[in-house]
C-alpha cells in the first residue's frame, strides 16, 4: 500500500509535515472510508493526503486467495519541500 500511495503521491507546493491517514478498502481496490488519524495541524496537508487517497483508488486487489472482505490500513505520509 506504501508504494502504491507514493506512485500516486503529489507534494502541495510551499508546507512540509506529516500526515497519518487511516483508510478502509474492500476486495476491489475500491476505498470505503477514510480519515486522519494525526498529523501537523496543517489543514491543508490533511485535506490534500485524504485527496490523494481517493486519487490512487481503486488500489491493487489483494491476492484471490485473502480471507478478508475489507482492510484498514494506517499509513504515514511525509512530504518534504524538496518534493515536486
Amino acid at each position: 500500500m506504501i508504494a502504491w500511495l507514493e506512485q500516486h503521491k503529489r507534494h502541495p507546493g510551499g508546507i512540509a509535515g506529516r500526515i497519518v491517514v487511516g483508510f478502509t478498502l474492500d476486495r476491489r481496490g475500491r476505498l470505503l472510508a477514510s480519515s486522519v488519524v494525526s498529523g501537523d495541524s496543517e489543514r491543508r496537508l490533511e485535506r490534500v493526503a485524504l485527496s490523494q487517497l481517493q486519487e490512487a483508488a481503486p488500489f491493487p486487489r489483494p491476492p484471490s486467495d485473502a480471507s478478508w472482505r475489507t482492510r484498514s490500513f494506517v499509513v504515514r505520509l511525509d512530504y518534504r519541500s524538496s518534493q515536486t
